[in-house]
């Protein structure tokens, strides 16, 4: 069996697993959030909001309609709509990755990484039997995106997997940076490409890391990795501008 035969079997067997009632505090947490967010898709697409982040409701002829469910047609042309999201936040081309196998770390139950064009996505997520509970479409998919449950810590593949990890605004949410590290390193061909966009501010209940670029270079700088961009961002409720920075160890 091909590692990517085994990557997709495991997907079948963990989704079916789980409960939201199962879950602790942080990850009960960022499953609320999700929660929320699934009903901005949907007011989105029905136009009973302007615009979501700033992206206008869509009109008539651009919503999707294939599905016969109105979340499932949400998600799908929220997705849809925002495909440049991983491309523009990681400055890189949407073609970078062709026929490249890549993995997704704190993917979120939106694929946003098949933004990326002619290649194998894998989206890591420990919660995706829960983001499925919710009401999230799971299976509406093109065959070239495999969902992976697990955790950052202990990624469910083999090493030397894949030839490009991508992250976006993902890593400061996990529990064990170094492992975290670690298995990326593990599960990355040797000379493949990083590019990582992490979230700097302070730590919260969901998100405990307080990245900085001591620490991105203390866990990840044996990658070769340097910093490619940085923006500062305003986040709702929060005392201070934060900064998102984009991490890469190829040309930027």
């Amino acid at each position: 069996m091909s590692v990517g035969s085994r990557l997709r079997h495991r997907v079948h067997r963990a989704l079916g697993s789980g409960s939201v009632r199962e879950l602790g505090y942080k990850q009960y947490s960022e499953v609320r959030f999700w929660k929320g967010e699934l009903r901005r898709y949907i007011e989105w697409y029905e136009g009973k909001v302007a615009d979501v982040y700033g992206v206008p409701a869509p009109r008539p002829d651009l919503k999707e309609q294939q599905y016969g469910d109105l979340t499932r047609n949400a998600v799908a042309t929220w997705l849809r709509t925002c495909d440049s999201r991983y491309p523009e936040h990681l400055r890189v081309d949407p073609d970078a990755f062709s026929g490249m196998r890549i993995l997704d770390i704190g993917c979120g139950p939106v694929p946003f990484a098949l933004g990326f064009k002619s290649c194998e996505v894998y989206a890591l997520d420990q919660l995706l039997p829960a983001y499925r509970e919710i009401g999230f479409p799971i299976d509406i998919y093109p065959p070239r995106l495999t969902w992976l449950v697990g955790r950052a810590e202990e990624i469910p593949a083999p090493a030397y997997s894949f030839d490009a990890i991508v992250s976006v605004n993902a890593i400061d949410h996990v529990d064990d940076l170094p492992a975290v590290a670690r298995e990326i390193t593990r599960v990355l061909k040797p000379g493949g490409t990083i590019r990582i966009e992490a979230h700097y501010h302070d730590p919260t209940v969901v998100e405990p890391w307080k990245l900085d670029d001591a620490v991105m270079m203390r866990y990840f700088g044996h990658l070769q990795v340097r910093k490619l961009h940085e923006r500062l961002v305003s986040w709702p409720g929060r005392a201070r501008d934060e900064r998102l920075v984009v991490w890469g160890n190829d040309e930027g």
